[in-house]
């Protein structure tokens, strides 16, 4: 009788996380958002409330193809209280939806296709004293609640290289949909374009990505650098009192590198180190609002280095818990016109826990607390050379795996 051929092992079943935050910002400073002049009083404070959810599902339907899946969408509630801008806003955010395909059956590579969506389910223009509740982005969790339908499909592989190394190679397109904006500003004279009947039509995106990842021991380490090359921002409808129709800039070329860091020190301590550096070149602009587009006389984009350093203790077989702390550091004032926002130079340090609470055999509590400190060493107006913010950051979410 002939030897039956051993049976396949079985695909691993599909595995699904929710996941869901709770973050509760709140600052103080010696001004507000942006930093004004002496027509506003002293002090300013503001606070937000986010609370960005995510569905994840991983799974096989064959040896050779492995799929994955996300949704995330969320509610923000944020206000201003600085007197004399104070505003509030609140309202579901955009929902971003993602798609991975990894082809597993050729020895050596693995090559995979994903395409990323934003569907518009938030609020891109903020009208009156609402616009007052978006602040600078590195005192609260999120700026921007809502812009066009987005489409990026990506391309790439990842190839093992010995036991240790694994490096990856992707480019990408995104294709940005037009939308309602309101109040913009031309980054080379600062004029504003008045809101709400403008349409900006943002610049599609090219993304060319490198990764390296290490494993060796106790150690793991991984690398990413990616280039991104933008195509012309359009918009239509009023530049100060003149109708306006066509090319509002193009923005500089981006380059960011990230790396992360973790190693074991013992069975139940571990650290990660974790830092980002982003650079853009110089974007192309009008010239006294008027076409064509020029290369501006100094770059209005700034360079962000951030560090952080997580130190990670097994206080029970239940309960991981341990400090934190970072850096951050602006290196000069910044126009981003695609959220009519000014980001001033800065450095930013923070300070805080977190802990993680297996509380059920598939579900995790996990929290954190920070405290940050904020200065700002130039402001638009030069009545105010300098501006201090302190705030505080609490979360508290739950992951649940099935």
């Amino acid at each position: 009788m002939p030897l039956k051929a051993p049976a396949a092992a079985p695909l691993p079943p599909w595995q699904f996380t929710l996941d869901e935050d709770t973050r509760f910002y709140s600052w103080t400073g010696s001004r507000g958002f942006p930093a004004a002049g002496g027509a506003v009083a002293p002090g300013g404070s503001g606070s937000q409330l986010y609370v960005p959810v995510s569905l994840g599902a991983i799974g096989q339907t064959s040896p050779e193809h492995k799929w994955e899946f996300q949704i995330r969408s969320g509610y923000v509630w944020s206000q201003q209280t600085t007197l004399g801008q104070a505003g509030l806003f609140s309202n579901l955010t955009d929902t971003g939806v993602t798609a991975t395909h990894t082809y597993l059956g050729i020895n050596g590579i693995q090559p995979y296709a994903s395409v990323a969506l934003n569907l518009p389910t938030g609020r891109s223009a903020l009208l009156g004293t609402a616009a007052n509740g978006r602040m600078d982005p590195d005192l609260v969790g999120i700026a921007v609640s809502g812009e066009g339908v987005n489409v990026g499909p990506t391309l790439g592989a990842n190839i093992p290289v010995g036991e240790s190394w694994m490096f990856g190679i992707a480019a990408g397109y995104t294709y940005r949909g037009p939308y309602s904006k309101d109040a913009l500003v031309n980054p080379a004279t600062l004029t504003p374009f008045l809101g709400p009947t403008s349409t900006f039509d943002p610049g599609d995106d090219i993304t060319l990505t490198g990764t390296l990842t290490y494993v060796q021991g106790a150690l793991s380490w991984r690398v990413s650098a990616d280039a991104a090359f933008e195509s012309n921002t359009n918009v239509n409808g009023v530049l100060g009192a003149t109708p306006f129709s066509g090319a509002l800039m193009r923005a500089g070329d981006r380059y960011t590198v990230q790396s992360t860091a973790s190693y074991d020190w013992t069975k139940y301590w571990t650290s990660v180190l974790a830092g980002a550096w982003s650079h853009s070149n110089s974007n192309h602009v009008l010239a006294a609002n008027l076409p064509p587009l020029i290369t501006e006389l100094f770059n209005s984009n700034n360079d962000v280095f951030q560090v952080t350093l997580d130190n990670k203790f097994q206080v029970t077989p239940d309960v991981i818990a341990g400090p934190t702390g970072g850096y951050m550091y602006r290196n000069h004032n910044s126009w981003i016109v695609t959220n009519a926002l000014f980001v001033p130079e800065k450095t930013k340090w923070t300070a805080g826990g977190f802990f993680t609470y297996n509380l059920l055999k598939d579900f995790a509590l996990n929290g954190r607390v920070e405290h940050y400190w904020v200065n700002q060493n130039v402001t638009p107006a030069t009545l105010v050379p300098v501006v201090t913010d302190n705030g505080w950051l609490i979360s508290l979410g739950g992951t649940h795996t099935w």
